[in-house]
């Protein structure tokens, strides 16, 4: 499994079609889409700060994470998905 750790994103889909990756104090600071058409992802202590950042991932591992208010509708069309201890401020999460 790839690992990216401590890096900041932004703009439009930056960590677009990621497969087998865990990812590991890293920001999504603005844009949409940020996570989207992957599978197989870890994050852990992550910050989510823009619009819909985790669209279409199938196979996922969410542990530690904050979901900041832009991060609206963050959380849609995803399956197989385990959240733990994180904390959502963003409107619209799951659908």
């Amino acid at each position: 499994m790839k690992k990216i750790k401590g890096k900041s994103f932004g703009g439009e889909r930056p960590l677009f079609g990621l497969a087998d990756v865990h990812l590991e104090d890293i920001e999504i600071v603005d844009g949409e889409s940020g996570i989207k058409f992957c599978h197989d992802v870890e994050a852990d202590h992550c910050r989510f700060y823009g619009k819909y950042p985790w669209w279409h991932v199938d196979g996922a591992l969410i542990e530690d994470c904050y979901f900041a208010l832009g991060s609206r509708s963050a959380i849609w069309y995803t399956n197989d998905l385990v959240m733990r201890r994180c904390r959502i401020d963003g409107p619209k999460f799951f659908r």
